[in-house]
């Protein structure tokens, strides 16, 4: 799944599973700040569906979506056991069939369950996993530092500016000096 997140709002962008590829031409919002037991969110969308069986690609794919924080609960995994889970219910309705299945999201770790009763009761949940605060992708990303590149760079634009209107200005006094022819004073 392909979540991103704004200032308060985990927005959806797309899945890939097994099966298909989708991704949505305008994310839906998935889960919003404060987190309580009982919001929904609805959303539809168009979105581009590749199915993997047969490669085919399907555009503007019509794509509606109801997600669910149904409870805010410890969950017990092989990886370990999660404290204030956000268990969402999703029901995902696309031209290839309707999915209804659970996910269940750590703090700082993300899904940690997934249960799909449609598909023989099956669960998917996180063996294991490591957390290394000294390598946090965020820190070599480009968007972080994009304030102060534009910052910079508007500096650095404004001074060449700068620089070119004194030469111009300059140069064009220098012309006129020499343009300009000295009046002697006549003698007394």
């Amino acid at each position: 799944m392909w979540l991103w997140k704004t200032e308060d709002t985990l927005m959806w962008q797309g899945f890939e599973d097994k099966n298909a590829k989708l991704i949505a031409n305008g994310p839906l919002a998935y889960v919003t700040e404060p987190i309580a037991a009982g919001a929904v969110h609805r959303g539809s969308t168009t979105a581009t569906l590749t199915i993997k069986e047969t490669g085919e690609v399907l555009q503007s794919v019509a794509f509606q979506a109801n997600y669910t924080i149904e409870a805010i609960e410890a969950v017990t995994v092989p990886a370990g056991t999660f404290a204030d889970c956000i268990k969402v219910h999703e029901e995902e309705i696309t031209p290839d069939g309707n999915a209804s299945f659970w996910v269940w999201y750590a703090p700082n770790v993300g899904a940690v369950k997934y249960s799909y009763p449609d598909d023989d009761n099956r669960n998917d949940t996180l063996t294991q996993y490591t957390v290394d605060i000294n390598n946090d992708p965020w820190d070599t990303w480009f968007m972080p530092k994009m304030p102060i590149l534009v910052g910079w760079i508007v500096v650095i634009g404004v001074s060449l500016v700068a620089a070119f209107v004194v030469i111009k200005v300059v140069k064009k006094w220098k012309k006129r000096a020499r343009e300009t022819p000295v009046q002697s004073e006549p003698n007394k």
